[in-house]
């Protein structure tokens, strides 16, 4: 593939990357960073984006019409990896990078609370710590 044909990327393309799917959110020069695109997973997710309508998706070779994005974890891949298969809709995308920025900030703040909960408890300890002696 020629190095032209490889930049051209766009946020909102469904690419392939061994075998998976998926959505492309950010483009820079030589990677881009992707969501992944899953068919009925067992599981769902607070952050996954689902359609309520796949069907104007013709152009992307899905069995399913159980279809997720899942907007956490995001994926650096190398440009040249990639080939596109589709894209999916503004709107879509749209919910996509929303929901992305949602989780990372839940994440963001879940991690804050855990740290400052185990400060607190760290503090609160009376482990090796020297303590004065009472009653002299």
């Amino acid at each position: 593939m020629a190095y032209n044909q490889v930049c051209r990327f766009h946020c909102g393309d469904v690419v392939l990357v061994s075998q998976g799917r998926y959505v492309v959110v950010k483009n820079l020069e030589d990677e881009v960073h992707v969501l992944p695109m899953l068919c009925a997973p067992p599981q769902r997710h607070r952050s996954d984006i689902v359609s309520e309508d796949w069907t104007g998706y013709a152009d992307l070779p899905m069995t399913s019409q159980d279809l997720v994005i899942r907007c956490f974890p995001i994926y650096r891949v190398a440009k040249s990896a990639c080939s596109r298969i589709g894209s999916v809709s503004r709107h879509l995308l749209g919910r996509a990078q929303q929901g992305l920025r949602i989780e990372l900030s839940m994440r963001r703040y879940e991690d804050t609370a855990v740290l400052a909960s185990n400060l607190v408890a760290a503090a609160h300890s009376t482990g090796r710590r020297h303590q004065p002696h009472r009653g002299a």
